[in-house]
């Protein structure tokens, strides 16, 4: 068996083959960003968006690593949208190519 596969069952594309589920206890995301977070590295298998969109307070994090696949998600408008907002807190972002032509059309 594969235990290598895990993912939110709304986001992922394993949710069309046969696959077990589990329930976990989990807390806001904005809940885990206490003062003492300065360091966020998120890779939430497609849900990235719909997290960031969420959080009101950066608090103390001085670093946002993330990705975002266009192949998955082609919603422009949602991205262009959250690097926006997200630039207000991170003043510096770093994108590939691809990342960088899509904020700027």
């Amino acid at each position: 068996e594969n235990t290598w596969r895990h993912a939110i069952k709304e986001y992922s594309h394993y949710a069309k083959g046969n696959m077990s589920l589990i329930s976990v206890e989990a807390v806001p995301f904005d809940a885990a960003l206490t003062e003492e977070v300065t360091y966020v590295k998120m890779d939430c298998e497609g849900a990235e968006i719909e997290i960031l969109e969420t959080v009101s307070d950066w608090k103390n994090v001085k670093r946002l690593v993330f990705e975002y696949s266009f192949t998955k998600r082609k919603d422009m408008g949602r991205f262009r949208a959250i690097a926006a907002q997200l630039r207000k807190t991170f003043p510096q972002m770093d994108m590939e190519d691809a990342a960088r032509e899509a904020v700027q059309d």
